[in-house]
Formats: structure tokens, C-alpha cells, sequence
């Protein structure tokens, strides 16, 4: 009983199939147009992943790049520091040696001004007795090929 009806099935299915070959036919052909679309849909769309997944392997590389580059203006703006502290630290000890000679000329101007009165009142003190201006022979020429000579005798 099985078997027969397994038969009628099959008979009916068959003759089915050859009334609607046509249909069938033009469904299978549909069906693998639109296999063929999604397909080659499905092969653009890896392909621009892949491009973005590139793409991004770009840009990471660029960035480790940019951050090497980074680190490397870091080091190089702490060293521009440390130079920068360096002539600071240089600036003000030459600032506080202009201040120690700013003082000591000051010391020696008021020194030389002092002197120069002391000078002026024995100057006016030798006029009064008359030991100004003092008798003193004036210097001798110098003979310049004896300074030559002696010299060469030095060397």
C-alpha cells in the first residue's frame, strides 16, 4: 500500500512537472540570476571591506608612526628645556657678577674721585711753595735698533 501510493505520488509529481516545466524552468533561472546577484553583491562588499580593513591598517601604521614622531619632539622639547633652565641658570650668575662689578667700579670711581682731590690740594699746596711744576730731566731717546738688537738677543 505504500508502495503504490509512493507510485502516485511519484506519477502525479512527475506529471506535474512536465505540465509546469516552463514555470519550473523560468523559476530556476530566476533563482540562479538572483544567486549570480547576490553573489557578486556579496564579492563588492567583501572587497570594500577588505579596502576598509586596509585602509585601517593604514592609518594604525600612520599613527605608530605619528606617535614615534611625537615622542620624538617630546624628547627634543625636554631637551630644549633643559638648555633653556641651562642658560637661565647661566644668565643669572652673570647677572649677579655685573651687580659685584657694577659695585666695585662704583668703589674705585669714589676711590679715583678721592684721590683726584688729594692730588689736586698737593698740586695747589706746591704751587703755594713754589716746588710746582717739579725739576725733572726729561726722559732720553730710545734708539730703536738697540731695542731690536736686544730683542733678538732675548729670543
Amino acid at each position: 500500500m505504500l508502495l503504490d501510493r509512493s507510485k502516485r505520488i511519484l506519477i502525479s509529481g512527475l506529471s506535474w512537472v512536465g505540465k509546469n516545466s516552463t514555470s519550473i524552468y523560468v523559476g530556476m533561472f530566476v533563482s540562479l540570476v538572483f544567486a549570480t546577484i547576490l553573489l557578486v553583491r556579496e564579492i563588492e562588499y567583501t572587497t570594500k571591506e577588505f579596502g576598509h580593513a586596509l585602509d585601517k591598517s593604514q592609518i594604525i601604521e600612520s599613527y605608530d608612526d605619528l606617535v614615534k614622531d611625537l615622542n620624538g619632539l617630546e624628547d627634543f622639547s625636554n631637551f630644549q628645556d633643559e638648555v633653556i633652565n641651562n642658560l637661565k641658570e647661566v644668565t643669572t650668575q652673570q647677572e649677579m657678577a655685573l651687580i659685584q662689578a657694577r659695585s666695585l667700579i662704583a668703589e674705585q670711581s669714589d676711590t679715583l674721585v678721592y684721590q683726584k682731590a688729594v692730588i689736586e690740594k698737593l698740586v695747589e699746596y706746591l704751587k703755594k711753595i713754589g716746588k710746582w711744576p717739579p725739576d725733572i730731566d726729561p726722559p732720553k731717546p730710545v734708539d730703536p735698533s738697540r731695542l731690536a738688537d736686544e730683542s733678538r738677543n732675548s729670543i
